[in-house]
């Protein structure tokens, strides 16, 4: 699988202006916890006597989702950032079958772009411009359809309501998502005990300031493999004591628990 986007980058740099951390953060991996089995459903999930389309079911979620010829799957994530700021972390899954791939050397290579902008009353307060590589070693993996590209960004941002200008498009041809959705960004402060997450994701490890980037993979679909393992959720908790207990139910359609697990925070 192919990471592409600021993960490394962010990796690289380290820690980030702010003062000290005058909270407790944590990570829970439910993972690797104990939970309850259910009937867990997915994006082919039946809904009220007929087949709702994939795509369909990550736009009724509150995703932002692609045409068919493009069919991108984003969210967003929002956690504590440094000193009065909240880090916004953008996912956006993408399979190969999504872009158009060039010969390059023995291999293929194509290209997309990921454009954002954050207006707060219809003024810019930050903007992202990426375009990122993605090179395969065969003809065949062109066309793959599961996910295979996973692009993240982690922006800080002043707490308010931000409406967001979104594009990702293949760079060698006319497809592509383009979309606008309203984000709430809310303050992590230290008056009041609180939980940031859940955030699905592929891989994470726990960061002991706020003025620290949080390493991790986000799982942009929010979706795990039917029959699999249980989903692997990172929470922070700001101003709550080791020991303390966390649940976390994925619930689905008519508020059916699909998968519930605990975990205390260490």
């Amino acid at each position: 699988m192919s990471i592409q986007g600021s993960l490394e980058r962010r990796r690289r740099e380290g820690h980030l202006a702010g003062g000290p951390l005058a909270l407790i953060l944590f990570l829970v991996l439910l993972g690797g916890c104990g939970g309850r089995g259910g009937a867990r459903g997915g994006p082919e999930a039946k809904r009220e006597g007929s087949v709702a389309r994939p795509l369909e079911v990550y736009r009724d979620l509150g995703m932002l989702a692609g045409p068919e010829d493009f069919p991108a799957v984003a969210s967003f994530a929002t956690l504590a950032g440094p000193a009065d700021s909240t880090y916004v972390l953008v996912g956006l899954s993408l399979s190969n079958n999504a872009l158009r791939f060039q010969r390059e050397g023995s291999g293929f290579a194509g290209e997309y772009e990921v454009k954002l902008a954050f207006l707060r009353d219809s003024v810019e307060v930050k903007r992202l411009e990426r375009r990122e590589k993605v090179r395969v070693g065969s003809f065949p993996e062109t066309g793959r359809t599961e996910e295979t590209i996973i692009f993240q960004a982690l922006l800080a941002l002043p707490p308010d309501r931000y409406t967001v200008h979104f594009e990702a498009r293949d760079a060698l041809s006319s497809r592509g998502l383009r979309a606008q959705d309203t984000l709430p960004v809310p303050a992590y402060g230290a008056a009041a005990a609180t939980l940031a997450g859940p955030v699905l994701v592929y891989g994470a490890s726990g960061r002991g300031s706020r003025t620290v980037a949080p390493e991790l993979i986000v799982n942009p679909r929010r979706t795990v493999p039917y029959g699999g393992e249980p989903p692997r959720v990172y929470v922070e908790g700001y101003g709550v004591a080791a020991g303390e207990a966390v649940s976390v139910r994925v619930v689905g359609e008519k508020d059916t628990v699909l998968w519930q697990g605990n975990a205390i925070l260490a």
